[in-house]
């Protein structure tokens, strides 16, 4: 079992066998040839030795912030040219190297960086953590959160990018598949050029023993020429055809170079015998995991309002089961409260029906709304009140910064719209998206795993469930979202899906047939058709 330091650290040092096969992959495919090669992370020195059997360079670099790793690394290396130095990547100033560079070098960036995120080193104190300082330009509960450089993999690559994107450069990274893709997102809408991002996705479990879906992530870009135009040099294999971003038909590689003078918005993913096996990336405005043309587009903005469910970091005293209709929270106490604040509750593992009535899950909701002080008092509430009371130190040990300058029993994600009797909901974690309708005379609450949209009547509600269940919403929502991700389905993603759009496809009979393979008692008619029709065409 890796030790606490080695979780901290991300800590999978790469098999020297390995760093030969990215290397060698570089050298024979992508004819890379660098001048200078930079390794940020480099632990034990595996991937600039292997470097050292494959390129010619003229200086090489190992930053590493782990004292005893550089000091074997040292030992292990007889290459001259490594100049190895004891450093904090995130702090580390970068215009170290401009003294060695020469106008035309050719900058290779490779390595393994941890495969570690912000909220596991926040849980274990560590300090080996960037600042968060919002520069994806997130509003509201991302940015409070620090989501805008969440992975601390992806904070690295993207400072190597943002520092080096005016050179020569390739960069080749081991990162998680979902990093590759959210590094793309940034470069394409930050206008970073580039002229060749490819995936090449290998077993995680082999090679490191970690269960997560993992990639040899590459993107070379070129330096800008002296009149300020991107010089952009395509190597495109003639075998398959790529897409024009520019007006979305399909082209034959050989023209493509010759046409497009700037940089891509999209990227490929690779065998290692270099063999492109799909392709990703923005269309419309509108970025696809998989760029499929058998998709129907069905991109825009929902005419609902998709909400995370409630926040309140503090389960063990919040989150109630029932046993012989007496309410238990979860270090096994007995609560006597008022039932007025306890609702019903769904979590991601409640999604298993389309149709959800009953839950054994409560939660106890101290707000109405977020910017209100808390509805739960000594006078209106006394027992609950004095439960709360009573385990005030487990409030006082929430560690998120959305609870600071808040009242003590504060939640997040609530407001009037958690209230409401009817809703259709999601769990952010299935790898396939299923729809379920929610409905009870006492509203249910979701947890900060889902997300709902809120609905007037249960014949809405429905007839959106069987709208989003439907076959090409789901194609279009597996299309857009990366299933190898923790959370595949998110607010961002689902605030895509343009019901209008959807509605101009699905007619009755098409979402009575999804009725009918979703195996539901047959309950829709037209005149709930008509109804929901005339509710999207009003809004």
């Amino acid at each position: 079992m890796k030790s606490k330091q080695q979780k901290e650290f991300g800590d999978y040092q790469t098999p020297q066998s390995f760093a030969n096969t990215v290397c060698l992959y570089l050298w024979d495919y992508l004819n890379v040839s660098p001048n200078i090669i930079i390794e940020p992370t480099c632990g034990i020195g595996t991937f600039l030795n292997a470097c050292s059997h494959f390129f010619d360079s003229k200086f090489m670099f190992g930053l590493e912030i782990n004292e005893k790793y550089l000091q074997k690394a040292q030992k292990l290396s007889t290459n001259t040219n490594i100049y190895w130095l004891h450093a904090d990547i995130f702090h580390f100033d970068l215009n170290y190297f401009s003294s060695f560079l020469q106008q035309n070098d050719h900058i290779l960036l490779i390595g393994n960086p941890p495969w570690v995120n912000n909220s596991n080193l926040s849980s274990w104190n560590s300090e080996n953590i960037p600042l968060k300082n919002n520069e994806k330009k997130l509003k509201g509960f991302d940015a409070l959160t620090g989501s805008s450089n969440f992975d601390i993999c992806e904070s690295i690559i993207l400072k190597l990018i943002r520092h080096f994107q005016k050179k020569t450069t390739t960069l080749a990274m081991l990162c998680k598949t979902n990093v590759a893709h959210k590094i793309f997102r940034e470069m394409v809408q930050n206008n970073w050029p580039f002229h060749e991002f490819r995936i090449i996705n290998f077993k995680a479990a082999k090679i490191f023993q970690v269960a997560t879906e993992a990639c040899l992530l590459i993107v070379q870009w070129k330096a800008q020429s002296e009149n300020g135009k991107k010089t952009i040099q395509f190597n495109v294999p003639e075998h398959f055809s790529l897409i024009d971003p520019f007006n979305d038909s399909s082209v034959d590689s050989s023209d493509f170079s010759s046409r497009l003078d700037t940089s891509r918005n999209f990227g490929e993913v690779f065998d290692w015998n270099n063999r492109c096996l799909s392709k990703f990336g923005f269309k419309n405005s509108t970025f696809y995991s998989n760029l499929n043309d058998h998709i129907i587009d069905l991109s825009g903005k929902c005419c609902f309002e998709w909400r995370q469910g409630i926040k309140h970091d503090c389960a063990s005293i919040l989150e109630l089961s029932k046993k012989n209709e007496v309410f238990e929270n979860k270090i096994n106490e007995l609560v006597d409260i008022e039932e007025a604040c306890i609702y019903p509750l769904i979590k991601s593992r409640d999604f298993k029906n389309y149709i959800i009535n009953k839950t054994n899950h409560f939660v106890i909701v101290t707000q109405k709304k977020i910017q209100d002080d808390l509805s739960i008092q000594n006078e209106t509430l006394p027992r609950t009140w004095q439960y709360l009371i009573q385990h005030k130190n487990w409030f006082s040990k929430r560690k998120s910064s959305i609870y600071k300058n808040r009242p003590l029993f504060s939640l997040f994600g609530i407001g009037d719209y958690s209230f409401s009797k009817c809703k259709v909901g999601i769990s952010g974690f299935y790898k396939k998206p299923r729809f379920s309708l929610i409905y009870s005379s006492k509203p249910f609450m979701l947890d900060d795993t889902c997300y709902s949209i809120s609905l007037d009547s249960y014949e809405i509600g429905y007839a959106v469930m069987l709208l989003l269940n439907s076959s090409i919403v789901q194609q279009f929502l597996k299309s857009l979202t990366l299933i190898s991700a923790k959370r595949p389905f998110t607010k961002r993603i689902l605030q895509q899906i343009d019901i209008n759009k959807c509605l101009d496809y699905l007619k009755f009979d098409d979402l009575k047939q999804t009725e009918c393979e979703l195996k539901l008692p047959s309950f829709f008619c037209s005149d709930h058709y008509d109804q929901f029709a005339r509710m999207i065409s009003n809004q």
